[in-house]
């Protein structure tokens, strides 16, 4: 079953508004955490039954979503560290 649309929109908006506002390693938890449910929601997708259908967690496009979003995440918590943010 795929995520309804709330979900997909307060996660689309919390993982980057998080890391533009906790401390670094923070932030890089949740890019880690995005990566990781980028790659089980593409390796469900891929067992699902047929190709027509959208099952295994939310299909691929919900694990390139993820995965959008942890490179997002990667990208404002190096800004941050370039910029002289604490990690902790």
């Amino acid at each position: 079953m795929a995520p309804n649309t709330l979900t997909t929109i307060a996660t689309s908006l919390a993982a980057p508004l998080t890391a533009l506002s906790s401390p670094l390693l923070f932030g890089a938890c949740v890019a880690y955490d995005c990566f990781g449910v980028a790659v089980g929601q593409h390796q469900l997708a891929q067992k699902a039954l047929g190709a027509i259908t959208n099952s295994g967690g939310g299909g691929e496009g919900w694990a390139r979503l993820m995965g959008g979003l942890g490179v997002g995440v990667l990208a404002i918590v190096g800004g941050r560290a370039w910029s002289g943010a604490n990690w902790l």
